[in-house]
């Protein structure tokens, strides 16, 4: 099949593909909006296309989405997806500025394991409980 090496070269080729294109998409939305700051530098996701040709593979951008509501595929690790989202959460904050005195203290790791605890803790089930 393929070497190890082989398999981290392509992948290496794939994060310098979507870098470079994330990159791109930033300087464009800084430049067209006159701004200083884009939100696909806090958090978006890209979905990438993989061409084959005889001897080589190409790439193609086929969407960019942003945000907190981003589909994160979380049907196939559900947990994890939670947990970035909180993370991405906490770091909103500060990323639009929230230094003063007065924001809301945020600590994050107390707010994991509350999360992950929650999450993982069995759960009693009633007629009414949507969980």
């Amino acid at each position: 099949m393929y070497s190890q090496t082989k398999l981290k070269e392509g992948m290496q080729e794939l994060v310098d593909f979507v870098d470079a294109n994330l990159d791109e998409l930033i300087a464009m939305e800084k430049r067209d909006r006159r701004t200083q700051v884009s939100n696909l530098e806090v958090f978006c996701r890209m979905d990438i296309g993989i061409l084959t040709s005889r001897d080589s593979l190409k790439y193609t951008v086929l969407g960019v989405e942003r945000g907190l509501t981003t589909n994160m595929f979380g049907w196939s690790d559900w947990l994890g997806a939670v947990l970035d989202i909180t993370f991405v959460a906490h770091l909103l904050p500060e990323l639009m500025g929230c230094t003063v005195p007065g924001c809301p203290a945020i600590d994050l790791e107390y707010d994991m394991k509350i999360l992950t605890s929650y999450i993982l803790a069995p759960k009693r089930r009633t007629k009414k409980s949507v969980l």
